[in-house]
């Protein structure tokens, strides 16, 4: 994305909404993984060999900077695709994309292939630098040129009929934040959502999550706010953090059994609630206070904390969370 950056260590942190970022994001490449081998290339119409695997962004001669490429896959033939999602076109993009071209090249010393992938609006980008002796060309895809509304209506059509999308299809959901449209952005979402229900659970979520991760990696910050929002309306968000929320009393309440006797398993349902509270906060507000955090841990009463996992899926900013842990909230 165009002009994302990350803090240098010394640096204060950022603000909530980039630890969400970071959460979602890692859904988002986890669903890439899944379904790129024969399908997330295909569906933004290139022609290259199948992927073998997601790499991590982070590139040694890139240590000093601030910025990362988007997303590296490893093909099958050995080379890498690069590809980087851009919601504007400006001065000097071609020029950082070829500072990653190089570094990536240097670091793993094999063939790179650079795509990248426009959002609404941008008809028409550089796709050549000419450096002398070097000449980087890019492969550019206007994703923002397709209509989502066509997409919308597929995939309600195949919905109607009790049709599981197709695994292209599925990826095109999840890019559809970048694609051009006629309607609202929060319309269509919910359209998206309601029709998602024929998938399976655990694709709906991915979907739904990769989705949310898209659009608070590419979009601007209001746009992704509002798209969120409209998921928390559904329910759709809350879905994807069930499944964690369960894991963590799961994990808890595991470890109370493990230790054998009653003490431990009230300690490991506690320590479970706690987790599963950490987490919601974590993916519904943001960042939680150390304080906060401190709080929440030094709660041990079950019953309380099952109360306070409820508030946190309900609560509108962590500020208010916090009053609600420091006066203390009735029991259920």
């Amino acid at each position: 994305m165009a002009q994302r950056r990350r803090p240098a260590a010394d640096q204060p942190a950022q603000d909530p909404r980039q630890a969400v970022a970071r959460d979602v994001k890692d859904s988002l490449l986890k669903r890439l993984a899944s379904t790129v081998p024969g399908d997330f290339l295909a569906t933004l119409g290139l022609t290259l060999p199948p992927v073998a695997e997601v790499l991590a962004g982070e590139l040694h001669p890139l240590a000093v900077r601030t910025e990362q490429p988007d997303l590296l896959l490893r093909l099958a033939d050995a080379s890498l695709v690069h590809l980087e999602f851009q919601t504007t076109s400006r001065a000097g993009d071609l020029a950082r994309f070829y500072h990653y071209h190089v570094a990536i090249s240097d670091q793993y010393a094999c063939r790179v292939y650079t795509v990248v992938v426009y959002g609404p609006g941008i008809v028409s980008a550089p796709m050549e630098l000419d450096r002398g002796s070097a000449i980087f060309r890019v492969q550019n895809v206007y994703l923002g040129q397709r209509q989502a509304e066509v997409l919308v209506e597929r995939l309600q059509a195949r919905a109607a009929k009790g049709e599981r999308w197709t695994a292209r299809e599925q990826v095109e959901a999840i890019l559809l934040p970048l694609m051009g449209r006629r309607h609202s952005l929060l319309a269509l979402l919910a359209e998206v959502v309601e029709a998602s229900a024929v998938l399976a659970k655990e694709e709906r979520s991915n979907v739904l999550g990769s989705m949310v991760g898209l659009a608070y990696n590419y979009l601007e910050p209001g746009k992704a706010e509002q798209l969120l929002e409209a998921l928390r309306k559904v329910n759709a968000f809350e879905e994807l953090i069930v499944d964690q929320v369960l894991e963590g009393r799961a994990k808890g309440h595991a470890e109370g059994h493990a230790e054998g006797r009653a003490e431990g398993q009230a300690e490991g349902r506690a320590e479970g609630e706690q987790d599963a509270i950490l987490r919601v906060l974590g993916r519904r507000l943001g960042t939680v206070p150390m304080e906060l955090a401190a709080q929440i841990r030094a709660q041990q009463d079950v019953q309380q904390l099952e109360v306070l996992l409820d508030a946190a899926l309900d609560a509108e900013d962590m500020a208010t969370f916090a009053r609600l842990v420091r006066q203390g909230v009735p029991r259920a």
